[in-house]
């Protein structure tokens, strides 16, 4: 949590900085040029990365100079996982819930996919390097007591 935290702050202040940096309104009719008033009554979407699962399993692979053959590897489809969700909190058990959610960032459905809508080369906001913030959370879960 720390570590999406982290990115997300980096590249959240990048992006608030480049929209206070924009012109408020284009010049004239003909300006093509992004403007503040794009973003007037909006959203800006800014994000540091668009990866699936695999994508960060890999990462954690390259980073830990690990292959497949040294993790145990399984496979649950996105429908059991959420079967599974909703039956922990059916008892009660809240850690369901956050298997729900995350599934469902994940899921076919593409619920989770912002990509398109993603500001990011509008802003001019630079495609962080998924390695380095890999590294610096492993960093972080070993130096978490147990």
């Amino acid at each position: 949590m720390r570590l999406a935290w982290l990115t997300a702050k980096a590249q959240c202040g990048r992006g608030l900085a480049a929209l206070l940096s924009l012109p408020v309104l284009p010049q004239d009719a003909e300006d093509k040029s992004v403007t503040l008033s794009r973003f007037f009554n909006g959203t800006a979407y800014i994000s540091s990365f668009d990866v699936s699962q695999k994508d960060m399993f890999e990462s954690v692979k390259r980073v830990t100079g690990t292959s497949d053959g040294d993790w145990a590897i399984s496979h649950e489809s996105a429908a059991d996982r959420t079967a599974a969700g909703q039956e922990l909190m059916a008892k009660g058990d809240r850690r369901g819930f956050g298997m729900i959610m995350y599934t469902r960032v994940m899921d076919a459905r593409g619920d989770g996919d912002a990509s398109a809508k993603s500001d990011n080369a509008a802003l001019g906001l630079p495609r962080e390097d998924l390695d380095e913030w890999t590294r610096a959370a492993i960093v972080i879960g070993r130096n978490q007591p147990n």
